[in-house]
């Protein structure tokens, strides 16, 4: 399909912008159809439901434009080509939700934008197929599942919430195989404080699941529940902080994001959702730490990932792969500590004195907070305070307690008969 594009538009979306394929068109064409003559009296309803969503769901380097009367131009820089499509199926999802009924993937009209010449856009609609599997790679399941129609063509339907083994009908009329939904799962927290070596004492709190109960009472958490566990210690991490601050006992709280769950599209727009909820005066008190990235991961990808979320909160901290050697990829771009999570380490291959000591050395010369977290043992305690790790958390410094006491003071001295530390006379 081909646009003729206006000089105004063009500045917004330039020729090099276009370029790197990081540009969609969402289009509300199958709205226009279905209201028919209708169209002029609801088409301003629809736009401003479309216009919240799109800032709800994009990041601060993202940017959108009204094209004509029935299309929205996306931009999304710092993102690549499949996340603006997950990205943008998940916004013209949701706004078909809420204005048609029983639609299917013909109706969800997501295009790349692609520069022509002479100001022609050439927008390629997204296929079906490749939307239904962007659906089901980034875990869109079960707010879209996938049926097959009479016709044999791959359709996306909404889907109610159901209980695991409901069956449905297709559009057949025939029982389909079980419903792939999950219930929704039940949360209880935990607040695990952390322990400021430099200060001698504990300023902050980690929020986590205490405890997660689904359906088979099992404790293995689907990416969907994953998302979920991190979005409900955010939420109710934010309310002890509120009654922190209404009882003068303020602290800083942690809140930890696995790579995997920001890296994906779905996940990252779920959670930058959420942070945008939140009141900004709760930023100052909030610090983010992106855990479980991979070795080897590019400069650019981690920077582009923690600015999605780094508007959100006092400072942004990144945990480092085990037995990583290159750490390049953490120069530079603007964290605030780097640590190790000792949960990530195989029981048969525990954290060496030179993993320690690298994370304190990198991050000195660095200028940056070192930290360690899931601290089981004291040889872990004494590894830290000769490597002069800033920070210590897990069992072995400070159990997790059910709601957070504030900042208090705590020093060597806990620990010194335990890890046979020669403390300064």
């Amino acid at each position: 399909m081909l646009y003729k594009a206006n000089p105004g538009l063009l500045a917004f979306a330039s020729p090099a912008l276009l370029a790197t394929e990081c540009v969609d068109v969402i289009g509300l064409d199958a709205f226009r159809q279905h209201a028919g003559a209708r169209w002029p009296r609801i088409r301003e309803a629809i736009y401003a439901h479309m216009e919240s969503l799109l800032r709800a769901k994009l990041g601060p380097t993202d940017v959108f434009v009204r094209v004509g009367d029935d299309a929205y131009l996306v931009a999304m820089p710092s993102t690549d080509r499949e996340d603006v499509h997950v990205a943008c199926l998940r916004i013209a999802f949701d706004l078909s939700s809420a204005f048609l009924d029983n639609f299917d993937a013909s109706q969800l009209h997501v295009s790349n934008a692609q520069y022509g010449g002479d100001g022609i856009l050439v927008l390629n609609r997204v296929p079906v197929q490749q939307i239904a599997d962007l659906v089901e790679r980034e875990n869109l399941l079960p707010s879209l599942r996938r049926v097959r129609a009479p016709e044999q063509e791959l359709v996306l339907e909404h889907a109610s919430p159901r209980l695991i083994g409901s069956t449905v009908a297709n559009s057949a009329g025939d029982a389909a195989a079980p419903e792939l939904t999950e219930s929704e799962p039940a949360y209880e927290h935990e607040f695990l404080p952390v322990w400021d070596v430099a200060n001698q004492a504990v300023t902050t709190y980690v929020c986590r699941p205490k405890q997660v109960a689904t359906d088979d009472q099992t404790q293995f958490l689907a990416p969907k529940q994953r998302l979920q566990a991190n979005l409900s210690c955010l939420k109710a991490g934010v309310a002890q902080i509120a009654r922190s601050i209404n009882l003068s006992q303020k602290f800083l709280l942690a809140i930890s994001f696995p790579y995997p769950l920001l890296q994906a599209s779905a996940g990252r727009m779920e959670i930058l959702s959420a942070c945008r909820a939140l009141s900004s005066e709760y930023r100052d008190y909030l610090v983010f730490v992106v855990k479980e990235i991979p070795a080897g991961v590019a400069q650019t990808t981690l920077n582009n990932l923690l600015n999605t979320i780094r508007p959100f909160a006092r400072s942004v901290s990144a945990t480092v792969a085990p037995r990583a050697r290159a750490l390049e990829a953490y120069q530079g771009i603007g964290l605030r500590g780097i640590g190790l999570n000792l949960a990530e380490f195989p029981p048969s291959d525990p954290p060496r004195p030179q993993d320690v000591e690298q994370i304190a050395a990198f991050a000195h010369r660095n200028n940056l907070i070192s930290f360690l977290s899931s601290v089981r043992n004291a040889n872990i305690l004494k590894l830290a305070r000769d490597a002069g790790i800033h920070q210590l958390s897990g069992p072995a410094v400070v159990p997790a307690m059910d709601t957070p006491r504030g900042m208090w003071r705590l020093t060597w001295d806990t620990f010194a008969p335990h890890t046979n530390v020669d403390l300064p006379g």
